[in-house]
């Protein structure tokens, strides 16, 4: 029982003759002065006990309506794609409404950071982009057809494609200024391993004796910059000495 319905309860026990006694006399009415010290004390708190009470349920009535009010107005505001600075409580607001709230506020941060790769037509222009040169094969197998993407000072990668418009991602290789694994290829392998190649170390990953992905690190020739390679193999089945080889043709 809430708080309201509890007070009304307890207006309703209260006896007739009290109401009777405390309420003002009809007109043309005799009026009968009793000198009562306890009926008049009883009437004011009776009158008091009504004022309480239709105070409190006013205020509970007005408080829900300007919640209702604040909800009915941003549910307005959503569906007409308004973007507002603050939003109202929403703890006691409908599930969809919560929901929607959050999926807007999800896709305008996944907005505000976009996508930072750029594409180009030709290797050198991706290379001015990126701020990195690269030496790769420039085809391998039937992947013949290449693409070139790059993010701004930061990252080189080339794309291998077969042939035709609608060409099939074999693999890619990347060079990226960064020390961090630049791969981007988050697939659950079976095993890994390391090697030294050339001087340098190359963790490979492998599933069912596969390799699907390969990073390393190695200097520049003025031996000053380091740069992170990966070879995300992609729907390239690699075996470990043919991704070596691909591995050796990179620099």
């Amino acid at each position: 029982m809430t708080r309201q319905e509890k007070l009304l309860d307890a207006m309703g026990k209260i006896d007739d003759r009290y109401i009777e006694e405390a309420a003002p006399p009809e007109d043309n009415a005799p009026v009968l002065h009793i000198p009562n010290r306890k009926t008049s004390h009883f009437r004011r708190q009776v009158w008091t006990a009504a004022a309480t009470v239709i105070v409190v349920l006013g205020s509970g009535i007005a408080i829900h309506t300007i919640k209702q009010a604040k909800v009915n107005a941003y549910r307005s505001e959503l569906a007409a794609g308004i973007e507002t600075e603050t939003s109202p409580d929403l703890t006691e607001a409908a599930p969809e409404i919560r929901s929607k709230a959050a999926a807007r506020t999800k896709d305008s941060a996944a907005l505000s950071i976009g996508n930072p790769w750029m594409d180009f037509s030709t290797l050198e222009e991706a290379e001015q982009s990126a701020g990195i040169t690269i030496e790769a094969p420039d085809a391998y197998g039937s992947y013949t057809s290449l693409t070139y993407r790059a993010i701004p000072g930061e990252t080189l990668e080339i794309l291998y494609l077969s042939p035709g418009p609608a060409g099939q991602e074999g693999f890619r290789i990347r060079k990226s200024l960064s020390s961090d694994d630049i791969s981007g290829d988050y697939t659950s392998y079976d095993e890994e391993k390391t090697l030294t190649l050339e001087g340098h170390d190359v963790t490979l990953r492998m599933k069912d004796g596969k390799v699907g992905n390969a990073i390393w690190s190695a200097k520049d020739g003025d031996g000053k910059t380091t740069y992170s390679y990966a070879v995300d193999a992609g729907q390239e089945a690699f075996t470990e000495e043919d991704m070596l080889e691909l591995i050796r043709k990179i620099s």
